[in-house]
């Protein structure tokens, strides 16, 4: 395994999305800071510090906040991986599914609507 050159940062893991993330995910649960601190076994300052981005998680802590909000790794990582689309796939899919079909079909109206001006404005 190679060294790391000192100062080299690209690709450098920062808590800049992480913590967004986290915070998402714990209020679309209805959960309080202290409630997921509790749950964590923190301090509810440290769940505010890491949803700031002040702070990165150890894998252990990460792993306990993952669970505590009953998400999987990459949902919280999906910024940082590469494979973050099939995340972003999944919760549309599981949206999307959830309404009538004709609200589907809207939907799918709406996305043909986007790709074909994302496309268009790419000429």
């Amino acid at each position: 395994m190679s060294r790391r050159r000192s100062g080299y940062d690209e690709n450098k893991f920062s808590g800049e999305y992480l913590g967004p993330r986290i915070r998402e995910h714990r209020v679309a649960r209805g959960m309080s800071l202290v409630k997921l601190a509790k749950e964590v076994g923190v301090l509810p300052n440290y769940i505010s510090q890491l949803e700031n981005g002040d702070k990165i998680p150890s894998l252990d802590t990460f792993i306990r906040i993952a669970n505590a909000l009953s998400v999987t790794a990459d949902e919280l990582l999906c910024d940082y991986l590469t494979s973050e689309f099939h995340v972003v796939e999944s919760k549309l899919n599981t949206h999307v599914s959830s309404l009538s079909k004709e609200d589907q079909r809207h939907i799918e109206d709406l996305v043909n609507c986007e790709i074909n001006y994302i496309n268009s404005s790419k000429k």
